[in-house]
């Protein structure tokens, strides 16, 4: 691990269900460090349920586009190893284990730290997820700020 530090903000998209927001995909024989989550949603109903967001890994990228991944400090030499995924038009098939879960307001929106008492760690090759889901039409909008 290099220190690199680096933000995914996937393309704000429609809450399904559930609905992938993004997923990272550790090198192989690198880790992920995951550091802090922030989700915000554009809902307009005070009365709506919440929304179910889950943290976890995944086994398969399913059917998504590639996202460019920005560092945190861009005059770091060292080359990203990570890669990303968003806008999945077919889930992944298996989201286990989910290493937290939070039910925030459609209203609203959450931050996330992780530092205490640690990150999550990815291991080499795992693929760490952010996925909601939602009975409201709901659009999302994603940062994740990690370390590898």
């Amino acid at each position: 691990m290099a220190g690199v530090f680096f933000v995914a903000t996937p393309t704000p998209a429609a809450v399904g269900n559930p609905k992938t927001m993004v997923q990272l995909l550790a090198a192989s024989n690198h880790r992920i460090l995951i550091h802090a989550i922030f989700v915000t949603f554009n809902g307009t109903s005070a009365t709506e349920a919440p929304v179910l967001v889950e943290a976890g890994l995944q086994d398969g990228a399913g059917t998504s586009s590639s996202l460019t991944l920005a560092k945190a400090n861009a005059a770091d030499d060292e080359t990203l190893q990570t890669t990303a995924l968003q806008t999945f038009s077919a889930e992944p098939s298996n989201t286990t284990p989910i290493y937290a879960q939070w039910y925030v307001h459609p209203q609203s929106g959450i931050v996330i730290p992780l530092q205490m008492p640690k990150p999550q760690v990815v291991l080499g090759s795992g693929r760490w997820a952010l996925r909601v889901t939602s009975a409201l039409s709901v659009n999302f909008a994603v940062t994740v700020h990690a370390e590898e």
